[in-house]
């Protein structure tokens, strides 16, 4: 997050910076990669924040520089840390989905499997909170993982009913 923040993490637009010659599109998209565009911008991104907006009525944020400063002013101290936890949580599993295509050629990924890596990534660092913080998370992972897998197969139903149409 540290990187992030100070917008140094090793997207391709840095790469570049380093003299690096390849490809510089986005891995999900095909858009050219920057970190505000893969992290908040990214048509992958978006739906990744939206999921999280449905789930806990949250304001997106606008950019890096947002999502560090004033995103979260007028929330209390205890629900801006859970919420950081869960930022935290979601931008590592962009990152790491990201470097899963890049690196290793994976060739699928799904929106559901990063929300569940999301929901883990929490749960792992809510161990580390006293038992009432961490039953807090648990059920706010539980939630996040029924919104989406409730927008999804309402999607994949509708989705299902245009092809029957067709």
């Amino acid at each position: 997050m540290w990187f992030l923040h100070n917008k140094v993490l090793l997207t391709k637009d840095n790469l570049i910076k380093r003299n690096w010659v390849g490809y510089i599109n986005c891995c999900f998209c095909g858009s050219p990669e920057t970190i505000e565009y893969l992290f908040i911008s990214c048509p992958f991104a978006c739906l990744l924040w939206r999921i999280a907006n449905f789930a806990y009525d949250v304001l997106l944020p606008t950019n890096i520089t947002n999502m560090f400063g004033n995103w979260l002013d007028g929330v209390d101290k205890a629900t801006k840390a859970r919420i950081r936890i869960g930022v935290s949580a979601l931008c590592w599993s962009i990152w790491r989905c990201r470097n899963d295509i890049i690196f290793n050629k994976s060739k699928t990924f799904n929106i559901l499997q990063i929300i569940h890596m999301v929901a883990h990534w929490v749960q792992l660092w809510a161990c580390m909170l006293l038992p009432d913080q961490r039953d807090i998370m648990a059920t706010g992972c539980s939630h996040l993982l029924m919104v989406a897998h409730h927008l999804f197969d309402q999607s994949y139903w509708q989705l299902c009913s245009r092809l029957q149409d067709a």
